[in-house]
Order: C-alpha cells, then sequence, then structure tokens
C-alpha cells in the first residue's frame, strides 16, 4: 500500500508507482501530458502540462525522475508544438540528501547525474498542499502542475505493527529463504519483508537471464513513447482505503 502522508489533497491529485497498473497509467498520462502541451495556446497552460513535481527521493522516486525526464526529453523533440518549451521535473524529499539508504558518494553521484540533466533536486523540502493545476511546497512556493507523482514508499500491512517480531524500517526481518528467524513456518514476502536489493532477481525461479537482459536493454536503448491508454485513473487510486470508483 502507499505510504499517505496527511497532505491535503494527496489522495485526490497524485499519482502512484507501486504497481504496473500504476507505472502503465503514469506512462501513459505523462505522453498525454506533452502531447496536450504541444496543441496548447495558452502558455501557463503549456507550462504547467510540462512541470513533473515527484516527492520522495528514495530509489523509486530517483528512478521514475530519471527514466520520466529521458522520455519527455526526446518526446519533447518530436513535437514541434514544443520547441524551446522547458520541461521541468522536480524531485523532492524532507531528508538532507536523495537517495538516503546508499553510501553518500553514490547519493552525491546521483544527484550530480540528475542536475546535469536539469532535475531541480530539492531536498530538505516537500509538497504541503495539493490541488487541481498547482502544488503548494513546503516553502510556501507554488508549483503550477498536472503531475504529482508520489513516491514516498511503501507501507507494510498494519499486522505487522502487532506482531512481537523483529523488523527493519517497519518489515519483517527474514532471511534468504524468507523465513521470519525464531519464528518456524512463517515466512514474508512483498512489502511486509526486509529483504536485499538484488534478492528479487537471484530468487526468480526462471528466465533470470532474459530478465537482466531486459533490464540492460532499456538502461541503454530509448524506450517507446506510444500511449497505450488501457489503464483509467479510476483504477490506480493513490488510497486503496478510499477508492476513486
Amino acid at each position: 500500500m502507499n505510504k499517505l502522508l496527511p497532505v491535503p489533497g494527496i489522495a485526490d491529485y497524485a499519482h502512484g508507482f507501486r504497481s504496473i497498473a500504476e507505472a502503465t497509467y503514469l506512462r501513459d498520462h505523462i505522453i498525454r501530458q506533452l502531447e496536450l502541451a504541444a496543441v496548447a495556446t495558452d502558455p501557463a497552460e503549456r507550462a504547467a502540462r510540462c512541470t513533473f513535481v515527484v516527492v520522495g527521493a528514495g530509489y523509486t522516486g530517483t528512478e521514475v525522475t530519471a527514466h520520466g525526464q529521458r522520455l519527455t526529453t526526446r518526446l519533447a523533440r518530436a513535437l514541434p508544438g514544443l520547441a524551446g518549451q522547458e520541461i521541468r521535473w522536480m524531485l523532492l524529499d524532507l531528508a538532507p540528501r536523495l537517495l538516503p539508504e546508499l553510501d553518500p558518494r553514490l547519493s552525491k553521484t546521483a544527484d550530480r547525474v540528475l542536475r546535469r540533466r536539469g532535475v531541480e533536486v530539492m531536498t530538505g523540502q516537500s509538497v504541503a498542499e495539493a490541488s487541481d493545476g498547482y502544488v503548494q511546497l513546503t516553502t510556501g512556493e507554488k508549483v503550477p502542475t498536472r503531475s504529482l507523482i508520489w513516491c514516498v514508499g511503501v507501507r507494510p500491512d498494519p499486522l505487522v505493527d502487532g506482531l512481537d517480531m523483529a523488523t527493519n524500517r517497519g518489515r519483517l526481518v527474514v532471511d534468504a529463504f524468507m523465513a521470519v528467524p525464531g519464528a518456524p513456518d512463517i515466512y514474508a514476502c512483498g512489502d511486509c519483508a526486509a529483504v536485499l536489493r538484488a534478492y528479487h532477481l537471484s530468487a526468480m525461479s526462471g528466465n533470470r537471464a532474459r530478465v537482466l537482459t531486459d533490464w540492460t536493454l532499456n538502461a541503454i536503448t530509448s524506450a517507446e513513447a506510444t500511449s497505450l491508454s488501457v489503464i483509467s485513473a479510476e483504477s490506480v487510486p493513490l488510497d486503496v482505503d478510499k477508492p476513486r470508483a
């Protein structure tokens, strides 16, 4: 489940990135915003549609920003209506640096790469309010945008809080076999389990080579910029406890 904070408007106007459905919808949404911006006659509307605000500078938020910036830069070159238009990406987090889970040296490298691409990395601040057509930052700045992307993180099932078992950042500590140490016959997986990063690839039952090849190709080749339009906004509510439809 998405880790929602008590920020007004988040559940109504932000887009998540916790599932394949949300990822597919977000990709289509980003492409659609640039296509609409390319034919917009109002400069203010065009600028808002070309502004993307990502909240959460962990693994997910940083990756969404990096790939999103590459996608919009390439797509903008193919849309004559966006000639000379700034494509603005903002990455916000209350933490003092992005990717706090990594060694500071790696975090600094990622920060440098994003800034070199033109991404506005804004640490120590976040979104205070979301509304239709803009977000207000904790600094008081109001940013016109049609794209607020919520990557603050996922939260484990509330059941975990009631268990008398060791946890790591709210997730159950598990061994290499996803078993909970000291608790026979109890296993944890998904957002409830604290696992290593490379674990997901090593634990696949098959096709590891194909998955690794796909990841490698995605890193060195351009992504498709075709909107599939197969996922509706109502199908991917940010707050699953209060679905939109």
